[in-house]
């Protein structure tokens, strides 16, 4: 294996693995870039070092045929333990509260990149590159194609504790839009305690992010309203 083949492998690695990271990073993602670039990159790594000591072996046992077969090596041990560890990477974006789970698609996209590193390392190229195709389809395309509502989880910040709760909850019914409130916390602010609530919100398709900010703006005690669609 020359070294243009393996600066070539790697780039390809950094290039599929970035696209990938980029499309967690527009989400809000727990992992973003530089984490899928660094899963990507490794696992290329660790799959050129696996190729490169299945080739010295077989060139060690064609110098030395007195010791065919005593010499052997799993090119999948290497590989095997990647695909293993990685779990615990991927466990690390996982967010569970009392009746949310997120960060499910962010673990699977870095499992995903480790196997396009991996299949990459070891050459197939073919594999690699379609499977990137199929990966990012199904990561940018697929919800867009198949969501027909508005679908968004929002972190509302605001004073005036439970009364705005419920003129919040008054704008979304005005806009026809179904709340679930899924979490709760607040920080003081001068002589002022200021709330911050997270609703998950379900309504027609036409309604726009950028419209519910406005009406929300509307109400004087809300001071901001974020978008956090971490999947």
């Amino acid at each position: 294996m020359s070294t243009i083949d393996i600066i070539l492998r790697l780039l390809i690695a950094t290039l599929v693995s970035g696209v990938i990271g980029m499309e967690r990073e527009k989400h809000n993602a727990h992992a973003g870039l530089r984490t899928h670039l660094l899963v990507g990159i490794t696992a290329t790594i660790i799959a050129l070092i696996q190729q490169k000591i299945a080739i010295e072996v077989v060139a060690f046992e064609l110098a030395h045929t007195d010791l065919e077969g005593v010499l052997r090596s799993d090119p999948a041990r290497l590989i095997a333990q990647v695909v293993s560890g990685i779990g615990f990477l991927g466990a690390g974006t996982i967010i569970v509260t009392k009746r949310n789970i997120s960060g499910l698609t962010t673990a699977a996209s870095i499992w995903s990149v480790s196997g396009l590193g991996l299949a990459i390392g070891m050459g197939y190229m073919d594999v690699a590159l379609i499977g990137f195709g199929f990966l990012y389809i199904a990561l940018a395309f697929i919800k867009k194609i198949y969501i027909s509502h508005f679908e968004e989880t929002v972190i509302i910040e605001y004073i005036g504790g439970n009364d705005t709760i419920q003129e919040i909850e008054d704008i979304f019914d005005r806009l026809e839009l179904t709340s679930k409130h899924r979490s709760f916390n607040t920080k003081p602010f001068g002589g002022e305690l200021i709330y911050a609530s997270t609703f998950e919100v379900l309504g027609p398709k036409t309604l726009s992010f950028e419209f519910l900010v406005s009406e929300m703006a509307k109400n004087p005690k809300i001071a901001s309203v974020q978008l956090t669609n971490i999947h």
